[in-house]
């Protein structure tokens, strides 16, 4: 049931009487048990971080749910026999694209995204062959963003879509001269690429984007989700970056709809 206060908070924003919401209310899925997020563990779930570095967040509780189911069944269990070539082959694949992508721009670097959503999603359906068992059922949380949409960059708009803070920082550009906000966190990305030459050159670039972002004010990127992103509106996941969860409340907690667990083991051990 939901509380007085959010009760109130609904029935002001119907009547057009609430202003706009100061925070973000979203979720997030996990086959562990935590009280925060913790940044150095970045990488640790699903690792794939196909929409920049950091935690990451879902707008809909389902869609965080699909991520806790997917990586519950990873959790100190066997990999079936059967499974274990083609789920290697896919996380080296994963790894090796985004590598690739730090390196490139224009056209290729549109070609490498598209095979990066297509392994990340081929890696979500055979982490959910496990999903019966796990004996784990997972956790989910509930969580307050202590920062409104309108700071984050948006990775579908282009500049002149893009939020105030956003279009401040990169002002000197022609409104729409560097596409949309997945390009420009990629460009940025590019740049700070050039002076890696191992293969962690994609998730070291990444976080320097990260950080190089967080500096200029803009604490994370949302994005469409994937059930969103055909028609180009519905539910956004959330990355908020490193050195900004100390944002992140946790509202709530719990492994089935409805039931609020209490704390226990401290540190975030995934990334959605």
């Amino acid at each position: 049931m939901a509380s007085p206060s959010r009760v109130a908070e609904l029935a002001a924003r119907l009547a057009g009487d609430a202003p706009p919401p100061k925070y973000i209310r979203a979720y997030h899925g996990s086959p562990y048990d935590f009280d925060r997020f913790d940044a150095s563990r970045i990488g640790s779930g699903e690792g794939a971080q196909a929409y920049g570095y950091g935690l990451y967040f879902a707008g809909s509780e389902d869609v965080a749910r699909s991520y806790r189911d997917s990586l519950k069944g990873m959790v100190d269990l066997p990999v079936p026999e059967e499974l274990d070539g083609q789920l290697m082959q896919v996380i080296g694949e994963i790894g090796q694209l985004s590598g690739q992508r730090g390196k490139v721009v224009g056209s290729e670097w549109d070609v490498i995204q598209k095979r990066l959503d297509e392994k990340q999603n081929l890696l979500i359906d055979l982490q959910h062959r496990y999903r019966q068992a796990a004996q784990n059922p997972g956790r989910m949380y509930e969580v307050a963003i202590d920062r409104p949409e309108s700071s984050l960059l948006d990775w579908d708009a282009p500049i002149s879509r893009q939020p105030k803070v956003v279009q401040k920082v990169f002002g000197d550009f022609a409104m729409d001269e560097l596409g949309d906000g997945g390009r420009i966190y990629r460009d940025i990305a590019t740049r700070h690429g050039e002076a890696f030459e191992d293969d962690m050159t994609g998730m070291l670039a990444d976080r320097a984007a990260a950080q190089e972002l967080l500096a200029e004010g803009i604490p994370g990127i949302r994005y469409l989700d994937r059930g969103s992103r055909a028609s180009g509106q519905g539910t956004r996941n959330y990355v908020i970056f490193p050195g900004a969860e100390d944002q992140i409340s946790i509202l709530r907690k719990y492994a089935v709809p409805g039931a609020i667990g209490a704390g226990a083991a401290g540190g975030m051990r995934d990334d959605q």
